[in-house]
């Protein structure tokens, strides 16, 4: 028995076997986490090459 389409746009598009929404979701989401990690990376940097700063 085949699922019922109920003929939104995003179930059209597929890639990497996820719908359209949940790859624009997925995208920003990843890009927000990796540049917290990079800013953390270099705050413990600064912090190191210059511990008196004061921010």
């Amino acid at each position: 028995m085949e699922r019922e389409s109920n003929n939104r746009p995003d179930e059209l598009i597929q890639a990497g076997g996820q719908m359209l929404t949940a790859n624009i979701v997925t995208m920003p989401v990843s890009g927000a986490i990796v540049m917290y990690i990079i800013s953390v990376l270099a705050l413990f940097k600064l912090r190191r090459a210059a511990p008196r700063i004061v921010l």
